[in-house]
């Protein structure tokens, strides 16, 4: 038997069919190659699982179960399970073709990714991970062996091997993301990714909002990570979008502590706010940098950093007058604007988190604007305006947020039309749309697990139409079974599943009953019936079967009816009068009203009586001197005598019983002596008094004689008379006296 161990090789060919070419992982439970199928002369990827492994309890059903998963999944950076592949003592599994090599490979330089060129990368793994989530499955072992970098320097999502205990994707996608950005393959779990410049990006160090990311997915309890794999992805467009502002002449620890607005300090300080509070937070940091000119010396001015996309520009405001500066003499509008600025930022995340610029642009937008207009203002040191600005940027969000679920409900509405049309596009983005607004909308859910399947669905659907107009329909069956397979929840689909079952249960139906009835009239009623059965499964109220199982059961009893009377005179010829009355009763089992089951029934009864008795007295010949039983065996002689035809076997019998009851029935002389002074009695026969001798005729039996004579002791005497006996003498006489 082969053994798939850690030994395989290069050129090494397994089953007669695969070539393995390149060693990719090497694992203690399983092995992943590049490799060639010689059948299709096409190459692929082998996740070669060792025999000892799958002994494992629980391994090979998890195996099993993770490869009908990854079967069904369509994404350009998942690699698809193909099938599996039982070998003898092994399993190995076919995966998708990918040129290129592990991340773990890439990553051996020790050289930390640029975050730009992270985010890029990662994007993709993240979506992959969402498209699986969303199909109910988990990956449960996300770590840079599982990730390949193919030939385009694309992330292609390997299938986990399913021979460990799963772990969170969710915190491991957050160690892969760490482990790319500073270089190390298993970077510590506490450890600030900030602590290590970024040497590919001018020595700057990794955004906040980047490093906020990672410390969140990686957090050990499972409710301060993120919700979804979709929330990472808003984040990551967040990142994306982000501004990187340009270098200040000292950083802002060196400020004086009170030039720091309270207001962008609790923004500052808020986890993993939306991106626009860090577009706010540098520019109004501005004005204690303004104030601090006044006492060091003024750096060249910085480039104007660009606007992130969909969000207006902001303006570097102009130099503020250190004498303006210090008559500032407003802090209670200034406290107010910095209170309303609170409240614009958290109803901005509340906006952002259920991703309202997808949704409603064009009020998002405004209220932005409304926002950059309060921004000025506060720079400017009009804090009543900005107040205003605020509170109007605020409430227009407020809206915003208010329309959530008549924007879901439009999402949805549009959404079933993109499906209804076959829009797999259209349906996809109103769906995403729609879990922006509500994550946990099973509708949208399910929608977009839909729109996901639709364009196979309706190849399938159009592949099976084919068939079936073409004869086909065990093939147009199959297409129509995987169609509604794939989409439980299309009409289509399940119409078109149930139209091909009931013209297939007809076809079937009619065939099985023509079966039947040819096999009726060849009085093969057993394939017979066994066929019309099968056909009642396709149609259990269809009244032709009920007629044809009708016949084929009268002709079924009629012939068994016609083979146990057959039986039963056979076995009354052999004179088995058990086995005959077997026979008949069983015909009574059929039919009571039967007459020659019910004659013959009876005449075995009889005869089993008969022989049953004559036999016992034969065995046991002392009955037959007993005056009752003698009786009962003169009245069956005399029954018997009545019979005619009696079976020869049974008359043989009956010759010995009947000789042996005349003998019974036959008187013997029996001589009595006595000595003239005894009374002599014989009991149930007389009383004959004092005698020298007397003779009497009895019949066989057992008597009691009895002798009395006046001062002498009575004698008491058996007298037994055999059948046959010639005669019997008995001396009866009282002689010893009472002392």
């Amino acid at each position: 038997m082969q053994q798939f161990t850690p030994d395989l090789r290069p050129d090494q060919v397994l089953q007669d069919r695969f070539v393995l070419r390149r060693l990719l992982r090497a694992g203690a439970s399983s092995q992943l190659w590049s490799a060639q199928d010689l059948q299709l002369d096409t190459p692929l990827l082998m996740q070669v699982y060792f025999t000892n492994t799958l002994r494992e309890r629980g391994v090979l059903e998890t195996i099993k179960r993770d490869a009908r998963h990854y079967r069904r999944l369509r994404h350009r950076h998942v690699a698809r399970i193909l099938d599996l592949h039982e070998m003898q003592g092994g399993l190995v599994a076919s995966i998708e073709p990918h040129e290129g090599e592990l991340l773990t490979t890439v990553l051996a330089s020790g050289a930390p990714m640029p975050y730009r060129s992270m985010i890029e990368k990662i994007r993709p793994l993240v979506e992959a991970l969402l498209h699986l989530h969303e199909s109910g499955g988990e990956h449960g072992r996300l770590d840079p062996d599982h990730v390949l970098v193919d030939t385009e320097s694309q992330w292609i999502l390997l299938p986990g091997d399913g021979t460990r205990p799963a772990r969170s994707d969710m915190r491991r996608l957050g160690h892969l993301m760490a482990a790319a950005l500073t270089g190390a393959n298993e970077p510590e779990a506490d450890r600030q990714l900030n602590d290590t410049a970024e040497r590919l990006d001018k020595g700057r160090t990794i955004p906040a909002l980047l490093n906020q990311l990672v410390s969140d997915l990686r957090m050990k309890a499972a409710g301060l990570r993120p919700a979804s794999m979709r929330d990472v992805l808003h984040r990551l467009d967040q990142l994306e979008n982000y501004v990187e502002p340009g270098p200040v002449a000292a950083p802002a620890a060196a400020l004086p502590e009170k030039i720091i607005a309270p207001a962008a300090e609790r923004a500052r300080t808020r986890p993993a706010l939306p991106l626009g509070t860090w577009v706010l937070v540098p520019a109004i940091l501005v004005v204690g940098a303004a104030l601090w000119r006044t006492t060091v010396p003024r750096p060249a001015d910085p480039p104007e950093a660009p606007a992130a996309e969909g969000m207006p520009a902001v303006t570097p405001p102009a130099t503020i007058d250190p004498a303006a500066a210090a008559a500032d003499e407003a802090p209670a509008q200034r406290t107010g604007a910095e209170e309303a600025l609170d409240r614009y930022l958290a109803v901005r995340h509340d906006a952002d988190e259920i991703g309202a610029a997808a949704w409603a642009r064009a009020p998002y937008d405004a209220a932005l604007t409304l926002a950059a207009g309060a921004e000025k203002s506060f720079l400017d040191r009009q804090y009543e305006a900005a107040t205003r600005g605020y509170e109007q940027a605020t409430d227009a969000l407020q809206r915003v947020i208010d329309t959530g679920d008549e924007a879901l409900s439009r999402l949805l509405i549009d959404g079933a039309g993109a499906l209804q049309a076959a829009d797999a596009s259209k349906a996809t983005a109103a769906f995403e749309t729609a879990l922006m607004i509500a994550p946990d909308s099973s509708e949208a859910r399910i929608g977009l697990q839909r729109a996901a399947t639709l364009d196979e669905l309706h190849r399938l659907l159009g592949s099976g139409r084919t068939h079936e107009n073409e004869g086909r329909l065990a093939f147009a069956h199959a297409d129509f079974a995987a169609a509604a397979e794939l989409d439980p929840h299309s009409g289509e689909a399940a119409a078109a599943y149930d139209a091909i079952k009931d013209r297939l249960a007809s076809d079937q139906f009619l065939t099985l009953m023509s079966g039947g009835l040819d096999a009726y009239h060849r009085g093969d009623y057993t394939e017979a019936r066994a066929r019309l059965v099968e056909a009642s499964r396709f149609r259990p109220d269809a009244p032709q079967v009920t007629q044809a199982l009708a016949m084929v059961e009268e002709a079924r009893l009629r012939e068994e009816v016609e083979r146990l009377r057959g039986q039963g005179l056979a076995h009354e010829r052999k004179e088995q009068w058990q086995a005959a009355r077997h026979a008949y009763q069983q015909v009574l089992a059929i039919d009571a009203s039967i007459q020659f089951a019910q004659t013959g029934t009876a005449r075995a009864e009889t005869m089993i009586r008969l022989d049953k008795h004559m036999r016992h007295y034969l065995a046991d010949p002392e009955l037959l001197v007993r005056r009752g039983t003698r009786e009962d065996a003169t009245r069956l002689v005399q029954e018997i005598e009545a019979m005619p035809d009696l079976p020869p076997g049974l008359r043989q019998t009956y010759a010995r019983f009947a000789d042996q009851v005349r003998l019974a029935n036959t008187p013997r002389r029996v001589v009595l002596r006595s000595d003239d002074m005894t009374q002599v009695d014989v009991y149930r026969v007389g009383r004959y008094g004092t005698f020298r001798s007397i003779e009497l005729e009895l019949l066989p039996g057992i008597y009691t004689v009895v002798g009395r004579r006046k001062g002498y002791q009575d004698v008491r005497l058996t007298l037994r008379l055999g059948p046959g006996d010639e005669e019997a003498l008995l001396e009866v006489a009282c002689v010893e006296p009472i002392r």
